[in-house]
Formats: C-alpha cells, sequence, structure tokens
C-alpha cells in the first residue's frame, strides 16, 4: 500500500494557487491548494481539517508563521527575494513591446 503525504498549499493570490497547482501537476504531486489571508486561515483550517492530517503546509509571509502557530504542523515558507523580482523584470522586458 502507497501512503501519499498530504500537502497543503495556503496561498494569499489566486495567481499563486494556479501557479502552484501547475507546478504540482508537472511533478506528479498531489496537493490542495486554497486562497486566503491571514483573517481567512481559521475557516481555511477547518475545511483542512475535514480530511487526513495534513503532513505539511506551504504557505508565504504571515500565512506561514500563523499556520505553523495555529497548528504545530511543519510549514515550508514561500519566500520572495530581489532575485525573482529581477528575474520578472527580464521578462517582461522580453516580452514587452515597448522598452524599459
Amino acid at each position: 500500500m502507497i501512503i501519499m503525504s498530504r500537502i497543503v498549499f495556503i496561498s494569499p493570490y489566486k495567481d499563486m494557487k494556479a501557479m502552484a497547482l501547475a507546478i504540482a501537476d508537472e511533478l506528479s504531486i498531489p496537493l490542495e491548494v486554497y486562497v486566503g489571508g491571514m483573517d481567512d486561515l481559521p475557516s481555511l483550517l477547518n475545511q483542512v481539517k475535514k480530511y487526513p492530517p495534513v503532513d505539511v503546509f506551504i504557505s508565504r509571509g504571515g500565512n506561514a508563521g500563523l499556520l505553523e502557530e495555529l497548528t504545530g504542523t511543519p510549514v515550508i515558507q514561500v519566500r520572495t527575494g530581489p532575485f525573482d523580482v529581477l528575474s520578472c523584470i527580464g521578462i517582461a522586458k522580453e516580452t514587452s513591446i515597448t522598452s524599459l
């Protein structure tokens, strides 16, 4: 019997949800994704608790810290830094019809 980990991603942004699902699909990793900010966490956690226990959460910013505090479950924090912003600017420049 194969036992799969239950991985839950809680994203503050819809676009991040779509990206996470696309990457999970590409890697054939089962992933549940919910969208909500810190104010939404209590109700989101009520939804998440309806299923088997979560092995790990993935989130960013304040959500990540609060998730760890509220659940005691390991949380992988998504971080964005200057390199990520520069990379986005480079991609935007390549796809833009006007020069940056």
